[in-house]
């Protein structure tokens, strides 16, 4: 899978109809994909030390994983500018940079939080609590930042009209 992974991060910048905006989101893009493939690296030799009879927690090692993923992903979101493959698409973040640049500003802060919240979490509480923690924390962080980036396109003068 991560071979998969790192080739799809290889590949999309390739076919990105808004190239010149990756490349300028250069430092983000490789910051969360190194920040994924290194995460995935750590859950396979984990799971691979369990299974071989090692002591692991993994529901620990999960939630501290995706919790610190959370946290380097909310720090370069808010860098990165409107392009098709790589941050918070909706209809309205990709037919306005004000949405764009203010969702992902927003998203940042709100993936910061929940990573801290995660980590929290799977340290001090039972492991059923970070599933709660993770669930309930992303459907809120994805419906705020889908209401705001609508917000954020309606208030924009310079937005394109949405066709249908």
């Amino acid at each position: 899978m991560s071979a998969g992974v790192l080739a799809l991060l290889v590949a999309l910048p390739r076919i990105e109809p808004r190239r010149q905006n990756l490349e300028r989101s250069g430092t983000a893009y490789i910051a969360i994909g190194i920040a994924v493939l290194a995460f995935m690296t750590v859950l396979h030799a984990f799971a691979v030390m369990a299974a071989l009879g090692g002591e692991a927690n993994v529901v620990r090692i999960v939630g501290i994983g995706v919790g610190v993923l959370f946290i380097v992903i909310g720090n370069f979101l808010g860098k990165t500018r409107s392009n098709w493959f790589f941050g918070i698409r909706t209809p309205w973040t990709l037919t306005s940079e004000r949405s764009w640049t203010r969702t992902h500003r927003l998203g940042g802060y709100l993936f910061i939080a929940l990573g801290v919240a995660m980590i929290l979490t799977t340290v001090l509480f039972p492991p059923e609590a970070f599933v709660w923690i993770l669930m309930v924390g992303l459907f809120s962080m994805i419906a705020v930042l889908f209401g705001y980036s609508y917000l954020a396109w309606r208030d924009d003068p310079n937005r394109r009209v949405l066709p249908g």
